[in-house]
């Protein structure tokens, strides 16, 4: 039998004037209480560390609105009631299962937004009534992806994340082993000891798709330092419309000084 994974959560809450974040820190436990205000045009917002999958049931869609964004969970109450319900939420990428016990409440406090932070960061305040963390790859690709792909009012802004020079030129397929890719670079951002470089990447071929898994990943590594590489899409087709995607690279410094082949 499988047991389902359990989760334990630590709470950190900091306000500020104009706000209020309740932060969870993700590890082995309990539920995530979601408290939802019922008051109109007043969503409760959860930020998770990942994008994540929401499954809910249709006695909880004639109760609370939803719309999954991203690493991003919108909940408006619609109608008053007194259950709770129990929502699972899944990662997308770690595959870590987010316990939710969502109700209704008219208490009109409860409206601050939740953000569930990695086990282990560092969460601070600062003066003022803000807060810093710990840049993490993690945030730094959920970062530049939402910048690329999502609507403005769906990107969570990064404190200390700031745009950089790419200093490459405008072709690189050199740091990728073989001739199925055209790579050109799109924009680099740095975050703490962190580099990401969005890459362009173009199938060359007209007949057979392109696998971004790990073993198509794989085929950067020996030409780059790099702690990571992920992709936006899973592969690359052979139509206009599909043949395409973004690969991130996450290194310790600009790219172009962690390029091991000529150019």
């Amino acid at each position: 039998m499988c047991r389902r994974p359990m989760m334990f959560f630590l709470l950190l809450i900091f306000s500020t004037p104009s706000s209020s974040t309740l932060f969870v820190e993700g590890g082995e436990g309990s539920d995530i209480v979601v408290k939802v205000p019922f008051a109109k045009n007043t969503d409760k917002k959860v930020v998770f560390d990942e994008p994540v999958a929401l499954g809910v049931t249709s006695s909880f869609q004639k109760v609370i609105r939803t719309q999954n964004i991203g690493n991003t969970l919108y909940l408006t109450a619609i109608n008053k009631t007194d259950r709770r319900f129990r929502l699972v939420a899944k990662g997308r990428e770690s595959k870590k299962t987010y316990v939710l016990l969502v109700y209704v409440t008219d208490d009109q406090g409860d409206a601050e937004d939740i953000r569930i932070i990695p086990q282990g960061a560092k969460v601070s305040v600062q003066g003022g009534g803000g807060f810093s963390e710990e840049i993490t790859p993690i945030h730094l690709t959920r970062f530049v992806s939402q910048n690329l792909y999502a609507p403005d009012y769906a990107i969570e802004p990064l404190l200390g994340a700031r745009r950089t020079v790419l200093s490459l030129p405008e072709r690189i397929d050199f740091i990728h082993e073989g001739d199925g890719l055209e790579v050109s670079p799109l924009v680099a951002y740095e975050g703490g000891k962190w580099t990401l470089t969005a890459l362009k990447v173009v199938n060359k071929s007209s007949i057979t798709n392109y696998s971004l898994d790990k073993k198509g990943l794989m085929k950067f590594y020996p030409r780059l330092n790099a702690y990571g590489v992920v992709a936006q899409h899973k592969y690359l087709g052979v139509d206009k419309n599909d043949n395409h995607s973004v690969v991130y690279v996450i290194t310790e410094g600009p790219l172009a000084e962690n390029i091991k082949v000529g150019w």
